[in-house]
């Protein structure tokens, strides 16, 4: 007994030297080149349909130049509004080193000064007794009775009024020196996939430059005071040279 023959549309055969399933064999080939030849007459159809109304001579080359010219304004558009948080994340980080280094400048000030006062402490207490005693003693000479004014003068300790009364404070002792404050605002940052998603989730992504001069000016920034707005999403990878497609936001 022979093997059964394959089935239709396949090109392969398991036939034995058997005259009837090689016939069998041949019309299955047949029909396999048959469906090919099919295929591609219908996929040539659907072409030619697909350019029924077309003009052979329509200017390609006019729509890409003008597309090209519109696309270059777009991007000109784009850059012109990422340079302003540029311009503001580099702005608020200036003003935040200013800040930064005013605050350091003027607690290493202070503390130097509170310790050129309290090295000077002694010496005023020391003076200001000794004014306080002139006082008395010009007191006494116009005192009824000079003598006992002036054992008065004599016998008085004036160095619990001076440290009463010459007492400093240090700020940085005593906690009263405010702290540094710290950059909570957050920097949108040209770029990134939060902006992209954030500014541009309407815009379609073949639309998209690959680069832009605006592209990680706030990563570039030499400082670092003001954290940079961000998701699970990183700078943004080219791929292919092209930007990555970033979900749409609702």
């Amino acid at each position: 007994m022979t093997r059964e023959c394959l089935r239709p549309l396949s090109f392969q055969t398991e036939c034995d030297a058997a005259s009837r399933c090689r016939e069998k064999d041949l019309e299955n080939k047949l029909a396999f080149f048959e469906h090919k030849l099919q295929e591609y007459n219908d996929a040539v159809t659907a072409c030619d349909q697909s350019r029924l109304g077309c003009n052979a001579s329509y200017a390609c080359s006019v729509k890409q130049a003008a597309w090209k010219e519109k696309h270059s304004q777009c991007n000109g558009n784009q850059t012109t509004f990422e340079q302003a948080y540029c311009d503001l994340a580099g702005s608020q980080e200036a003003h935040w080193d200013t800040y930064s280094g005013c605050h350091d400048r003027s607690l290493k000030s202070l503390e130097a000064e509170e310790l050129k006062q309290e090295g000077l402490l002694t010496g005023r207490r020391q003076e200001w007794r000794g004014l306080k005693r002139i006082e008395c003693l010009l007191g006494a000479l116009t005192a009824e009775d000079q003598t006992a004014a002036l054992d008065a003068c004599i016998k008085k300790n004036h160095t619990i009024d001076a440290e009463e009364e010459l007492k400093l404070t240090y700020p940085t002792k005593v906690g009263s020196v405010p702290s540094k404050s710290t950059c909570h605002e957050k920097l949108n940052a040209p770029g990134t996939a939060y902006f992209l998603k954030t500014f541009y989730s309407g815009v379609p992504e073949v639309l998209m430059p690959t680069s832009l001069t605006t592209y990680y000016c706030v990563s570039g920034l030499s400082t670092t005071y003001c954290p940079v707005a961000s998701s699970s999403l990183s700078l943004l990878a080219k791929v292919n040279g092209r930007m990555p497609v970033v979900p749409h936001i609702k």
